[in-house]
């Protein structure tokens, strides 16, 4: 059944724009959670970036009948700027808001399972 699930979310999230995806548990985000942490004391000036990250982070409060995450990955590298705008533009990521549809798609494929 999981090998099912996962290939069925794993295709609809590549039909979404996502690289790829994987279902892990929530225990595992304890580990980005340090990961953060450290960050932000090895370099103060990412603070305001990882947060914003950390209260996304913390899924058991509010999701605490949650036994597993569905995670996707997007390759920001694939989009080349013209030569012209080089050094002139700043990467950032796409906000959770713009993820939205893509992941409601998800969410209703991982409910078939």
């Amino acid at each position: 059944f999981m090998t099912t699930a996962l290939e069925k979310i794993r295709e609809a999230a590549r039909e979404s724009g996502f690289g790829d995806c994987g279902i892990i548990a929530p225990e595992r985000l304890d580990e980005f959670t340090g990961a953060a942490k450290r960050r932000m004391a090895n370099v103060p000036e990412s603070a305001g970036f990882y947060q914003g990250l950390l209260g996304m982070a913390d899924v058991r409060s509010r999701f605490p009948w949650a036994k597993s995450l569905v995670v996707c990955t997007y390759e920001f590298g694939r989009f080349r700027y013209p030569a012209e705008l080089r050094g002139r533009y700043a990467k950032s990521f796409f906000s959770h808001q713009k993820m939205a549809e893509p992941m409601a798609s998800i969410a209703q494929v991982s409910k078939l399972g």
